[in-house]
């Protein structure tokens, strides 16, 4: 097609049309710019700090205070009363962040107590104010809180809100391994309350400067010939104490100066550090340093003594090396000055020969990186002088770096030097109303951290609706309660340097609908909750709801709902958790106060994991071991863990011992156990709603049989048995009851060796619980008192049976274990006849199982000690593991088979003794086993899917029973001639089922149906599998075959696969057939045909798009005006109507209500031709209005909103 040249009155106006919709856009974009801006000025403004005003910092005088034990100091409070009408509620003082017990006076002077209901003026302010003592003392008040009036206290609050204190202290006292601290060292703040919140003064740091010296030497070993540092002990001055205001000089030996004139080997760094670039034997000595502090007037003197040891006189070089002085301690990377505060950088280095020492200063900014060497190079030391004109004010990166080199190398360390003020830009007071997003900043350099505080007290943030984001505070969807002050903590190097503080004041809108009512959550599942409210009586101008729901210190997540809904469901929780939840309404307007409050618990779930950490050791007789385990995290446990199921048993033994643990239990001295065997543990923990699901897959703890080795041996004496039995020897135990509900332990030490050091006693006990069925350990109960004898059990059930468990112990050390049972009153029993132990048969013990076969296993046991041996047998019970359905038999023998089990079967099996009289015993230890694996059955529900021409994948599902752990799979096909004659075209092409029959063309059959050819195999361990290189057209007959290993099962019925593809016809001759009978297979069209009507189709499709274009083109070139309306030209709706020039509320007033406008229309008119009164066209979603935003005309496109997606007041 030609090219189609436009004429230029054409081209001009195009152009005219263009710069016309850029200029309109540009203009609609600025006012809406400024319309926003006027709506976020209209619902958000700034306020004052509320009559209080906090100091973001103080100068470092006040900040660092060196005070004088046993002299008097007065703490100014820094926070600034500035207003007449402010009332202070309350004002106290904080030590180290916690409340310090202090008396407030009154005018006169005197001691004011602390429930007196007179208010006096209490803080310095600008102008009066008044504080109103509490009606009761504070919760924190120590014992010298109630003295009299007459008691002068050393520590009091001033009516002017100061500190003061009567003398100071300073002593520390150490007992042994006792360390009290008795010292007013701290850091303190003041606190005020007021009914506009709390608010927390900066930090000011005191510390206690002592006069006496040193009494003890430190000893310095240097090499001869290496340089050494003899450091000035002034620990006992402040530690944020300034070198500037210090005075050092050393002495030597008898009062001799140390000076560079003496020696030039000798520096004396700004720290009071004396430095000896290189030491001979004739430096060795007392060193003596004296320091002097201008500001408290007082002197220190340390000692030190260097010895010097014999050096490497053959070394001839060394590389140099950075010494480690005051200003390069280990870690130090950063140095904060005070403002206009100066200090000096020492830089020491050794190696052979010395070497040459500079100090580069490296500034980074926007413009790239500087750096500038600032000293002339010196050896072994040099120092650098910070001032104030040296740094560039608030940079980031201000680096001063120490390179030495001697040529072998240089070495450097740099040190990054910041001076004050750390808060660049404090945060801004606010009014906001509800459903907004505020942002408090605070501007700080890279190398300080925030800690945000909201009335004093610490924020979480980064849950729910409080986030940190960098230096900023974000609280989204505002509520009332968030009203108060708020704070940021300039932090670095764990001190304080600055307090940012700023007001919030949430007021609720007039046009803002009420809260719902009467909230209430069902508790009735792991992981959600269902939750209802009334809807307020201003039910009509409501559009939404929010449902706010957050657990226990965790973050808060909130649901949107439309108004008709008052009933929703809160999934994916946490099992056994608090959840608080509260309910807002919304309208075009603006949004509720959140509703009452309702704290809800999601039920328990089932743990998902076992303990962690289990640890186990020995300390008693080879066959004992004692294990340890950490309680699981609430997120693993899923509820109360109310049991423990420890399992154990030899590696690849055929059956695992089983004890059921109490809850609270924490560890477990597992016994019988063979020093020679390898052991595997194993332990199950379980909530109310049972044990986890995949219990039977968890992994197995090996223990090795090097535990076992008796760490208590003596090979060295003849008669290791004896001394090994008064090692481990247990005590004597005698059980006595006392009534239906208590117990007394009596017991009594053996002889034992001299160096046994006894420490106390370990008490278990056991008792039947109904919930497994098998009996509970509960302890141990340990008992502190190594001449304790006796312990009193009280609670127990009445007419119960108790196996009790006595050990000694001692450090490293526990002894073997004493165990006797008793059973509890009950009304019809003989109370001597009890405690005469007549009644009580033996327990069984030694049970073991030994699996026969898939179905069957043999059980034996130790023969039972009892006197009578005739009339005497045996009852086993056993049941499948975590059912109820108990199968009993009974032997006279020691043992017992099995038969009629399942295969491949966890069972429980125990054993009880009893006499023909009647009486019974306990129930041994539980032991399970698994029954040996069977044949498998036939894999299920087979069928198949073509992939292209020559794959198709086949499917199954395992076989139900399994009979034991599926090792594979033998896929068996082979090509079908029979069925060839009979497709089943529908079937054949898109997938056959095992269970689909059909007459004449099957897809499924039997193996005697299969009869041309031999099976193919393949073996596969997946339950799917690929079969390729198959012939197209044909059929296939396939069936799969399960294997354990006891063998190989039957096989699945036969699914006949087939690849259709279609091929053309054979020719025949068409009038040799009968006109009722088609000719199979022939496609009713003929090549030629389909050819020809696909160029028909084309060359029409070719006609339109051309006729299309040139209709288009002509339009335009003679018809321009008609084409282009012209300006002012108004377009209207399919039905006539012209669009409203309507503005939604949120533009307007900045109430961030975007998911919400268009639930309704305006007039409520909505015409089904096309018209809708929206103004930008955009239809609001009819699937979920409340969950997306609605979309905004172009000129709105540069707004900038958070990412909240549910009615929300952001900016």
């Amino acid at each position: 097609m030609a090219q189609r040249n436009f004429s230029s009155p054409l081209r001009i106006s195009a152009i005219a049309d263009i710069t016309l919709f850029l200029l309109v856009l540009h203009a609609a974009g600025l006012l809406s710019f400024h319309l926003t801006a006027a709506a976020r000025n209209s619902n958000s403004k700034r306020i004052d700090d509320g009559g209080i005003k906090v100091p973001a910092s103080l100068s470092g005088s006040a900040r660092h205070i060196v005070a004088t034990r046993n002299l008097p100091l007065t703490l100014r409070c820094p926070i600034i009363i500035t207003s007449e009408d402010v009332r202070i509620l309350d004002l106290w003082w904080m030590k180290d962040g916690v409340k310090l017990d202090a008396y407030p006076i009154t005018n006169s002077g005197q001691q004011q107590q602390t429930n007196s209901q007179q208010s006096q003026p209490l803080i310095q302010t600008s102008t009066q104010a008044h504080y109103h003592p509490p009606s009761s003392p504070s919760s924190s008040s120590s014992s010298s809180s109630s003295s009299t009036s007459s008691t002068s206290p050393r520590i009091v609050i001033t009516k002017e809100g100061d500190l003061h204190f009567e003398k100071i202290n300073h002593k520390v006292i150490t007992s042994g391994q006792r360390h009290r601290n008795y010292s007013d060292e701290g850091d303190y703040r003041c606190v005020v309350k007021s009914p506009l919140g709390v608010v927390l003064s900066s930090v000011i740091s005191v510390s206690v400067a002592q006069s006496a010296d040193t009494k003890s030497t430190q000893e310095v070993k240097t090499k001869s010939g290496e340089p050494t540092l003899l450091e000035c002990q002034i620990a006992s001055f402040s530690s944020y104490h300034s070198s500037s205001d210090l005075r050092f000089t050393w002495f030597r030996g008898d009062n001799v100066t140390i000076t560079q004139e003496l020696d030039v080997r000798y520096n004396i760094l700004s720290s009071g550090t004396l430095a000896i670039s290189r030491v001979n034997s004739s430096d060795a000595g007392t060193y003596r340093c004296v320091s002097w502090d201008e500001a408290s007037k007082h002197e220190r003197i340390s000692f030190v003594s260097l010895v010097i040891l014999p050096g490497h006189d053959n070394v001839s070089s060394e590389p140099p090396k950075i010494l480690s002085t005051p200003t390069f301690t280990e870690g130090k990377t950063v140095l904060i000055l005070e403002e206009e505060e100066s200090t000096t950088l020492d830089c020491v280095a050794s190696g052979i020969p010395l070497p040459m020492i500079n100090w580069v200063m490296t500034i980074n900014n926007d413009n790239g990186t500087l750096s500038v060497q600032v000293t002339h190079g010196r050896y072994f030391r040099n120092s650098i002088n910070i001032t104030s004109d040296l740094l560039v004010r608030g940079s980031s990166d201000v680096n001063f770096t120490c390179i030495a080199d001697n040529g072998l190398g240089p070495v450097s360390r740099t040190i990054q030097v910041f001076q004050l003020p750390a808060l660049q830009r404090e945060p801004v007071s606010y009014q906001y109303p509800p459903a907004k997003t505020v942002r408090f900043e605070c501007k700080v350099n890279p190398i300080f951290s925030l800690i945000w505080y909201k009335d004093g007290q610490v924020l979480e943030a980064g849950k729910g609706r409080v986030k940190v984001k960098g230096n900023e505070l974000v609280v989204s969807n505002t509520i009332r309660n968030d009203s108060g002050f708020y704070q940021c903590e300039v932090i670095a190097d764990d001190r304080v340097y600055a307090v940012g503080t700023a007001r919030l004041l949430v007021n609720n809108s007039r046009d803002a609908p009420d809260a719902p009512t009467n909230v209430e959550c069902i508790e009735n599942h792991p992981t959600a909750l269902t939750v209802s409210w009334k809807q307020p009586s201003n039910f009509k101008d409501i559009h939404a709801f929010s449902v706010h729901y957050m657990p226990f210190r965790g973050a808060e997540t909130q649901r949107v709902v439309s108004k008709e809904v008052s009933t929703v469901e809160i999934s994916s929780l946490i099992p056994h958790t608090n959840y608080s939840i509260y309910v807002r309404s919304y309208s075009t307007k603006s949004a509720s106060v959140q509703s009452t409050l309702v704290v809800c618990e999601t039920t328990e779930d089932v743990p998902l994991n076992k303990p962690p950490q289990m640890k186990m050791e020995r300390f008693g007789p080879p066959s004992q071991v004692r294990i340890y385990w950490k309680r699981l995290t609430n997120k693993e446990a899923r509820g109360k863990i109310i049991l423990y199921k420890l399992q154990w048993r030899s590696v690849d033994g055929e059956f695992s011992n089983v004890r059921y643990i109490d809850g609270e239990s924490e560890e477990f001295l597992i016994t019988d156990l063979d020093p020679d065997q390898d052991y595997e543990l194993r332990l199950i923990p379980s909530t109310s709603m049972g044990w986890p699901a995949r219990k039977d897959s968890m992994e197995w703890t090996r223990v090795n049989a090097s535990i076992f080795a008796n760490r208590n041996s003596t090979n060295n004496n003849e008669s290791h048995s004896i001394i090994f039995d008064e090692y481990f020897a247990a005590p004597s135990m005698h059980l006595t009851v006392l009534n239906s509900t208590s117990a007394l332990v009596n017991w009594s030490e053996p002889p034992r060796p001299k160096e046994i050091s006894v420490k106390g006693f370990r008490i278990t006990y056991s008792t039947k619980s109904e919930r497994v069925k098998d009996v509970v350990f509960f302890g141990p109960i340990t008992v502190y008192n190594d001449n304790a004898r006796e312990h009193l059990f009280t609670n127990l059930v009445s007419g119960a049976t108790y196996e009790f468990y006595l050990q000694t112990w001692g450090t490293g050390w526990e002894s073997s274990v004493a165990s006797k049972f008793i059973r509890t009153f009950t009304d019809s029993d003989d109370e001597q006849w009890l405690n005469s132990g007549e009644g009580m048969l033996t327990t069984v013990s030694g049970l073991q199982v030994h699996p026969i076969s898939s179905t069957e296993v043999r059980l034996k046991w130790d023969q039972a000690m009892i006197n009578n041996t005739d009339g005497h047998f045996y009852i086993v019970k056993y049941n499948q593991v975590d059912t109820s359905e108990i199968h009993t038999l009974s032997s006279t023998r020691e043992s017992v088979e099995i038969i009629g089990l399942t295969p491949y079967t966890s069972y429980e099996f125990v054993v009880q003794l009893a006499l023909k009289d009647g009486r019974f015993g306990p129930y041994s230890q539980k032991i399970e086993s698994r029954t040996l694996p069977g044949i498998p059955g036939v894999p299920i529900n087979l069928h198949w899917r073509v992939l292209n021409q020559t794959i198709v994948e086949v499917e199954w599902k395992p076989p139900s029973p399994p009979n034991g752990i599926i090792t594979k799979y033998w896929v068996e096909f082979k090509l079908n001639k029979v069925n060839n004659t009979a497709p089943n075209s529908q079937n054949s092409t898109s997938g056959g089922s095992a269970t689909a029959i059909t007459t004449s063309t099957v897809t499924t059959t039997t193996t005697a149906a299969v009869t041309n050819g031999s099976w193919a195999v393949k073996p596969t361990s997946n339950t799917s599998i690929f079969l390729n290189e198959l012939q197209i057209n044909e059929y296939y007959a396939v069936r799969v075959k399960a294997e354990t290993r006891a063998g190989t099962g039957e096989p699945s019925d036969i699914v006949m696969v087939r690849i259709l593809t279609m091929r053309p016809a054979p020719p025949v001759i068409v009038e040799s057939l009968p006109q009722d009978e088609p000719t199979t297979g022939q496609n009713p069209l003929s090549n030629d045909q389909q050819r020809l009507g696909i160029i028909i189709g084309l060359a029409l499709s070719a006609v339109f798009v051309s006729l299309c274009v040139t209709i288009i083109l002509c339009r335009n070139r003679f018809f321009p005006l008609i084409s282009r309306p012209p300006l002012g030209t108004m377009y209207v709706n399919g039905n006539g109507h012209p669009p409203r020039a309507m503005r939604s509320l949120e533009s307007i007033n900045c109430v961030e209500m975007k998911v919400l406008v268009g639930l309704t229309s305006v007039d409520g008119h909505l015409d089904t031709k096309g018209g809708h009164p929206v103004a930008n066209g955009n239809v609001p979603s009819a699937t979920d209005p409340l969950l997306v935003h609605i979309s905004r005309n172009a000129s709105n496109r540069h707004d900038n909103h958070d990412d909240e997606t549910i009615p929300n007041c952001v900016h």
